[in-house]
């Protein structure tokens, strides 16, 4: 066996493959007496669109700041499901797709005499009731406003 063309990860990927195939095969109900039940896997989804206006705390408009709608589990700006950025009225409007319960809005302002501000929101997934697609959850909205306070001078 020649040690210069083994591919190690390639065997790896090639034995998840078949190992969930079988588990793809093995996911329905074999009992005579229960009705066929197909399962699935996946990752249920959902859009969702936050909104808002960003001013600083003395009522100036905020223009060029990042808005991050995050995982409320991960630190700010590790991984963002949607990036936008507020217009020359400080509005915002984030829109993606996920399924997270809670989301991190995170404001991060282009001026560095303004501190960045989060804030957590619940999402409430609104599902149409004609889609008959098991994994799309629907549509969520939510509004969240910002004022940066100026950070503190050195």
């Amino acid at each position: 066996m020649n040690l210069k063309n083994f591919n190690f990860m390639g065997v790896v990927s090639r034995i998840c493959g078949v190992l969930l195939a079988v588990l793809g095969f093995g996911c329905s109900s074999d009992k005579p007496d229960e009705p066929e039940i197909l399962y699935m896997y996946g990752t249920p989804i959902g859009e969702f669109e936050i909104k808002g206006h960003v001013m600083s705390e003395d009522g100036k408009v905020v223009e060029k700041a990042t808005m991050r709608a995050t995982d409320s589990q991960f630190p700010s700006g590790i991984y963002s499901y949607a990036t936008a950025y507020t217009d020359s009225e400080g509005n915002y409007t984030v829109v993606g797709t996920g399924f997270p319960e809670k989301m991190k809005v995170v404001c991060i302002p282009e001026d560095n005499r303004l501190e960045p501000d989060s804030v957590e929101v619940e999402l409430k997934f609104i599902r149409d009731k004609d889609d008959e697609n098991i994994w799309y959850m629907g549509k969520s909205t939510a509004t969240v406003d910002f004022n940066l306070k100026k950070r503190a001078e050195e």
